[in-house]
């Protein structure tokens, strides 16, 4: 299979965008939130974050296997930890709670379309070099 499946197309515009939306998102909720010092230090530290993300969606569009499996354990990774900080529920907005989970079902959906059967046989193709 030497043509791109849609899975992976649809992936990586659902990761890259689901990244820079919490970029958005998060600098809107802390701009007014935080001290000029807090608010460069967290979104620097989220900056890095999604430049790698991004990377890992461009290679993983490239053909790189183990750029799938770098990205299904960086959204594992983010999910535990994002989950454990939301400990108590009452103590966020409920629009924050509806985007937070707006993020992971797209996080979810694009790993899975990552590893979806037509995908596999993709990334199975340049590994074998066909």
């Amino acid at each position: 299979m030497k043509e791109r499946p849609i899975t992976i197309l649809a992936a990586v515009i659902i990761y890259v965008g689901n990244a820079l939306w919490a970029w958005i998102a998060t600098f809107l909720y802390l701009v007014g939130e935080v001290t000029p010092a807090q608010l460069a230090i967290g979104m620097g530290t989220l900056s890095a974050f999604t430049l790698l993300s991004a990377f890992l969606a461009f290679m993983a569009f490239r053909r790189a296997n183990w750029a799938r499996y770098a990205i299904a354990a960086m959204s594992a990774y983010e999910l535990y930890s994002s989950l454990s900080g939301l400990s108590d529920f009452s103590n966020y907005p409920s629009m924050w709670l509806v985007q937070y989970a707006l993020a992971v079902a797209l996080t979810v959906s694009a790993v899975v379309l990552l590893f979806l059967p037509q995908s596999n046989r993709w990334y199975k193709n340049e590994q074998q070099g066909i």
